[in-house]
């Protein structure tokens, strides 16, 4: 796939998706979100009315003629990408085995952000 296909397989379908993840990061988080504009990403939004300065990033990437993948991170103030989970065309969580290929995981995306924004605040 070229650059401009990556994009597109996700471009029609992210709205909905992160609408979805942000509602249910909403009620297990007890946090508010807006949505951000930065260049780099497909789509970001931004916690607000917290004191963590956190940014939820989709971020396309491309892995070559029959696969393409999304990375959904948090981003802190410090500038470090908290990675979440990587995703396919299907919005499924997706993991790279040891001998190199993606896989399906069971874990479903909106565990996997709740996850790590909670090892975050934790931290």
């Amino acid at each position: 796939m070229q650059n401009n296909d990556s994009f597109l397989v996700f471009k029609s379908e992210i709205e909905g998706f992160m609408a979805r993840l942000i509602q249910s990061l909403q009620k297990v988080a007890k946090m508010h979100f807006i949505r951000t504009s930065v260049p780099q990403n497909l789509m970001s939004f931004s916690v607000q009315n917290s004191s963590m300065n956190l940014q939820l990033r989709f971020v396309v990437i491309g892995q070559g003629k029959d696969m393409t993948l999304g990375r959904l991170s948090w981003l802190d103030q410090r500038g470090y990408d908290h990675v979440c989970c990587y995703v396919n065309d299907g919005f499924k969580c997706m993991k790279r085995t040891e001998n190199g290929v993606w896989r399906e995981q069971n874990k479903r995306v909106d565990e996997a952000c709740t996850h790590r924004l909670l090892a975050i605040k934790a931290a």
